[in-house]
């Protein structure tokens, strides 16, 4: 892993090569957001309600819309969303089969403004750099909130993230939602994360190996795997990002949002609000349904029952229902705040969540 510099804002022309080299690799998708540990056998998952759909259904002869999304692959929050849709048949429901790109974060992004894919997954600093650039970028709806951890050893001496100044902490890249989640959460704390921090980054694999080995005092993962990590009794929290930003404004921490091109919106409103619908059910019935997490055990790579134990208690509440006032002012502080660090130049002048 090699240290981090600060990212400066990406450019039109750079969005251009991205789908260029997107677009020749599609076919060799899927690719995974994140390298999950191999899961033990699943047990036959009980049987369970499925989720309730929000609207009427479309008739049964009518024909589905095929929507091209892009989502995340294996045991990922944004893979599960689409995993419970498709388990459901919830795109169904809405008269859409959804036809899955499993791609990586900046790669959904880059195909979703693009063109290349029709709806996919944001985070809030990569739809401000995009309406920046000129991609009118809109949310559709909230996804989940951020959900890693500052993990250290258990027998280590840091009880804070003020004592690992100055430490060696393995972090994703500087274009990921949780990177940028700790620039503005660190600066909220009085502390700068690129200066006051000795930053490693990599892929998820290489950020959990590097807390393994002995090479970072902390490394920063994201769910399933922190609670894998938590349930060995090897390692502990020194501080959960999403619980941070509730104390210090009152609002969960919004990672990730359903996002697509408002021209796409525009032309097709009757789909954008099927979509925005369908995927409103899956998170509700992640939040709702205490059986998914032995239903999506498989998945999710759960190894043993304290992991599952885990999962249940700290992934259920990552999922977010619809916008509310007070989600979109936190979401506004993130962008003036990223702002401030010079992560982008300036504020778009536009709604984050689309009318529909």
């Amino acid at each position: 892993m090699r240290p981090t510099h600060r990212a400066a804002t990406t450019t039109r022309r750079a969005f251009l090569r991205g789908a260029a080299r997107l677009g020749a690799g599609l076919g060799l998708l899927p690719l995974a957001a994140a390298c999950m540990p191999t899961a033990a056998p699943a047990p036959v998952a009980p049987t369970v309600t499925p989720p309730r759909a929000t609207a009427n259904p479309p008739p049964a002869a009518r024909a589905l819309r095929t929507v091209v999304f892009a989502t995340s692959a294996g045991g990922s929050a944004m893979g599960l969303i689409t995993q419970v849709v498709k388990r459901h048949q919830l795109d169904e429901r809405y008269g859409l089969n959804l036809d899955l790109k499993p791609l990586d974060p900046s790669e959904a992004e880059r195909a979703t403004v693009m063109g290349i894919v029709e709806a996919g997954f944001f985070v809030p600093v990569s739809w401000a750099k995009a309406n920046l650039e000129g991609q009118n970028v809109s949310f559709l709806a909230p996804l989940y909130t951020n959900h890693g951890a500052v993990l250290v050893r258990a027998d280590s001496p840091y009880r804070s993230l003020g004592d690992l100044r100055g430490k060696r902490i393995a972090t994703l890249p500087s274009v990921s939602g949780l990177y940028t989640s700790m620039q503005v959460i660190v600066r909220k704390l009085g502390m700068d994360w690129e200066h006051d921090f000795d930053l490693v980054a990599g892929q998820a694999p290489a950020v959990i190996a590097a807390l393994e080995r002995g090479d970072a005092d902390a490394a920063i993962p994201f769910e399933p795997n922190v609670s894998r990590l938590l349930a060995t009794g090897q390692y502990r929290e020194v501080l959960n990002p999403n619980e941070t930003w509730q104390q210090l404004t009152g609002s969960p921490l919004f990672m990730v949002g359903l996002a697509a091109l408002q021209s796409w919106i525009d032309q097709h409103r009757d789909t954008a609000r099927a979509l925005r619908a369908c995927i409103l059910d899956a998170t509700r019935y992640l939040r709702e349904n205490p059986n998914v997490w032995d239903e999506e055990r498989e998945l999710l790579g759960i190894t043993n029952e304290r992991h599952l134990e885990l999962v249940k208690e700290r992934m259920a509440k990552i999922y977010m229902a619809e916008p509310t006032p007070e989600m979109v002012r936190s979401i506004d502080e993130i962008i003036d705040i990223s702002v401030q660090v010079g992560v982008i130049p300036e504020k778009p002048r536009k709604e984050i969540f689309a009318s529909l």
